[in-house]
């Protein structure tokens, strides 16, 4: 009090000194004329001068910005849909609109930078996480805007574990980052895309110091694992009450809140934090009026308007009805909340048939940019797969014909798999109840061979992951074959299943430098391929080699004779080859599409040119609405996948992880907070769901709406027989990665990451004797003794 007292004293003062200063001479005055000293100004003026402020910049947004109220839309010319981020958007845009459309009718990907401009001509759906002001500054005037909202209470939250899960990753990378292979046309990473391009580095530098933190503080605490470097500058941990001292560390215990702990800023406080404000909150009304932090309308405009939603009730609620007017003039609004509701109605709404063809929503390479006639003879090389992995140099022009040629022999042998493979399945359960009734033992045996060989596996691999070597027994040391291969299984399992965020998107093999991919690729699209292709063209990339049976199973599976006997072999043989030469001409057009066969969109500067056609996308014996349903279960299946952190964890081994039953454990008072800092939002979120309601209910009158397919009733379980006889084509185990080399030489040496099978197989080897010396973990003797 005494400071702001002492403030406004000075301020009187100098106003006093510079009237008198500015005053008249005295004989100029009137007797009556006084020096007037102006008293700075109170709260309440300043309030009602940011009030007519804020008032005369809405006022100046409403001439500018407000054509589109009543501005026709054409739907069937492009549709523009402006993702709010942490709304469903991947399931709304990737399941349902890609999906619906063939390549030659999407605009290239355009999460990172809107690229409108080198898209193919005639595309008719682009999706951003721009604002509204790339629809009114960058897209055509007639263009169709469609968008989705959730609840700012779960969209805040859902952000919050969105940074921090991709931020997890890699906290503690050390060293420059992997090299990133030659990324596809429309590949498209996390880091590079607003908001998380800005909140997820954020996220990072803060886990980053609160690690610091806790290691300073447990250096003295026995029970915690402190890390040391080695002659070779690799790190290692010991943990004096254990005696132990290790390569990898022990698998973290998820126990604490993942709300509200030592290891990333607490939620209830990251809610008030300046970086929320400035990228969350309100963030779906800042979109939908063009005014984020990310706006392609000058700053000067922009920001004042945003301090006035945040700071001005009078303007807030302005601003708020024209968000909300903006909204019914949209061509749809759909909610995450009323999700599959939302769909049926956009599909009424852009006139899509739920009973249409549906395509692989990925086109990366699809197109090319920027060629013209003068480049398609330029030379290329690449490596051919099936002509016995030979380098082979030929012209673009070549190269495009060739990868048509490969297309055109996929797709003859996903066709004659779709036949195969259903009748071969049909066999084997006939064959099956047969055998059953028969009472044939040695086909009861050979049943039961491969499941008590899989449990063996799995309970193996589970041993060898729990992070003390030294304990285990010699019959499963880390070094001995068996239990390396299944180790090796399990870490390329494990790379997989971290592969694939909580929005279902897929990593590129490099944690620090890619983050997650905004977009799936075709290898880990939900929509990529039908469940019969799963089985057919995708099943070629990992169950295509030959079974490594047990010499005892398949001496029962030679016993194994039925009436269908000679048709199962044959139909198995015929799967087993195409299969086999699936995998090398997908090869052999990865090799290809790596090359510079194509250029890809973010080096173009003018529009695309399609090298493979729309048929080659189809998904067969699916319609859009069965393709959907799957995707979007898949989608949800794996965010309830999540796996605690690798590296976010406490020196005691304890870490956290989010689920759906964990945001049960959220403080009310901060649930509470989070609504009142996105009121603005909230109010959007209602005038939404009135608008769908409406447009339902004028659909249905119309009879406009379509219905989804009903998801196929599972048989029950008495009625699926066990499979008793093993088919390479059906029953084949991935192929176990060739044995890796260590990080310092081969894939690493060459400037590539290790694959997660050559990481293991290090780890195993120097895991051995990996006890150290009491009171002297510095030394590790037999650790240092094995890298030496």
């Amino acid at each position: 009090m005494r400071g702001s007292h002492l403030v406004a004293a000075v301020a009187l003062l100098g106003a006093a000194l510079a009237c008198l200063a500015a005053a008249a001479p005295p004989a100029a005055r009137g007797e009556g004329e006084q020096c007037r000293v102006r008293a700075p100004p109170t709260p309440e003026e300043r309030r009602a001068r940011r009030a007519r402020e804020c008032s005369h910049l809405v006022f100046e947004y409403m001439k500018r910005h407000t054509a589109d109220f009543e501005a026709a839309h054409n739907v069937s010319k492009l549709v523009f849909f402006l993702h709010v981020p942490r709304t469903a958007g991947k399931t709304y845009a990737n399941c349902f609109l890609r999906t619906a459309l063939p390549p030659s009718k999407r605009c290239a990907k355009s999460y990172d930078v809107l690229r409108y401009n080198v898209s193919a001509p005639g595309c008719t759906a682009i999706i951003s996480h721009d604002d509204f002001s790339a629809a009114e500054q960058l897209l055509p005037p007639n263009a169709a805007t469609i968008t989705q909202l959730r609840r700012p209470v779960d969209r805040i939250v859902g952000a919050y574990e969105f940074a921090v899960d991709v931020a997890a990753r890699g906290v503690l990378h050390q060293g420059p980052p992997g090299k990133l292979g030659r990324r596809k046309s429309d590949w498209v990473g996390t880091l590079e895309v607003w908001p998380w391009s800005v909140l997820i580095p954020w996220f990072k530098r803060n886990m980053k110091a609160r690690m610091d933190a806790l290691k300073e503080g447990a250096k003295e605490d026995p029970t915690a694992w402190r890390d040391y470097r080695s002659p070779k500058n690799r790190t290692y941990w010991w943990n004096e009450a254990k005696n132990s001292s290790v390569w990898v560390l022990p698998p973290p215990d998820p126990v604490l809140d993942p709300y509200n702990n030592s290891l990333v800023m607490p939620l209830h406080e990251w809610v008030e934090h300046p970086i929320a404000e400035e990228l969350m909150h309100n963030g779906g009304t800042l979109q939908v009026l063009g005014l984020t932090n990310f706006s392609h309308w000058p700053r000067e405009e922009a920001a004042p308007l945003r301090a006035c939603l945040r700071s001005n009730a009078v303007a807030r609620e302005m601003l708020l009805k024209l968000a909300t007017k903006r909204l019914r003039a949209m061509a749809h609004v759909g909610l995450t909340e009323r999700l599959e509701e939302s769909v049926v109605s956009m599909a009424a709404d852009l006139g899509i048939d739920l009973e249409g063809p549906a395509y692989r929503y990925t086109s990366a390479n699809a197109f090319s940019y920027d060629i013209g006639a003068e480049d398609d003879d330029a030379l290329i090389t690449y490596n051919a797969t099936t002509a016995g992995g030979v380098n082979v140099t030929v012209t673009r022009r070549q190269a495009v014909q060739r990868a048509n040629a490969i297309l055109d022999q996929l797709m003859e042998h996903r066709q004659r798999l779709d036949v195969i493979l259903p009748r071969l399945r049909e066999l084997v359960d006939q064959e099956t109840r047969w055998l059953q009734e028969q009472g044939v033992p040695g086909a009861a045996a050979a049943g039961h061979s491969s499941s008590s060989s899989s449990s063996g596996a799995n309970q193996a691999a589970t041993q060898g992951a729990a992070g003390e070597p030294q304990h285990a027994p010699a019959s499963l040391a880390p070094g001995s074959a068996p239990q390396q291969q299944q180790q090796q299984q399990q870490a390329v399992a494990d790379e997989q299943a971290a592969a694939v965020d909580p929005e279902g998107n897929v990593l590129d093999g490099n944690t620090e430098a890619a983050a997650y991919a905004e977009d799936e690729d075709e290898s880990g699209s939900a929509v990529g391929s039908s469940s019969s292709e799963q089985g057919s063209v995708g099943a070629a990339g990992q169950g295509a080699a030959q079974a490594t049976a047990e010499v005892g199973a398949d001496a029962e599976q030679a016993a194994i004779k039925s009436p269908w006997s000679t048709e199962i072999e044959a139909l198995d043989e015929e799967a087993s080859s195409r299969q086999e030469a699936s995998r090398q001409l997908e090869a052999e057009l990865a090799s290809l599409h790596d090359s510079d066969m194509l250029v890809l969109a973010d080096q173009a500067t003018g529009q695309a040119r399609q090298v493979v056609s729309d048929e080659h996308y189809l998904i067969p014996n699916e319609t859009l609405g069965q393709a959907y349903r799957r995707c979007a279960h898949a989608g949800h299946t794996r965010r309830e996948k999540r796996k605690p952190y690798k590296h976010l964890r406490t020196p005691w081994g304890e870490t956290f992880t989010f689920s759906t039953d964990s945001r049960q454990r959220i403080a009310r008072s901060t649930l509470e907070r989070i609504h009142r800092l996105n009121s603005v939002d909230e109010e959007l979120w209602r005038e939404g769901d009135r608008i769908l309601t409406e447009k339902l209910a004028a659909q249905r009158a119309a009879n406009a709406l379509q219905a989804f397919p009903p998801p196929p009733a599972p048989l029950p379980p008495q009625q699926l027989p066990d499979r008793k006889r093993r088919l390479r084509s059906l029953d084949a185990p991935p192929p176990l990665p060739a044995d890796g080399e260590g990080a310092e030489g081969g894939a690493a040496a060459a400037g590539a990451p290790p694959t997660a099978a050559a990481k293991q197989q290090q780890q195993q080897q120097q895991q051995q004797g990996s006890t150290g010396t009491a009171g002297q973990p510095a030394q590790a003797a037999e650790l240092v003794r094995d890298e030496l």
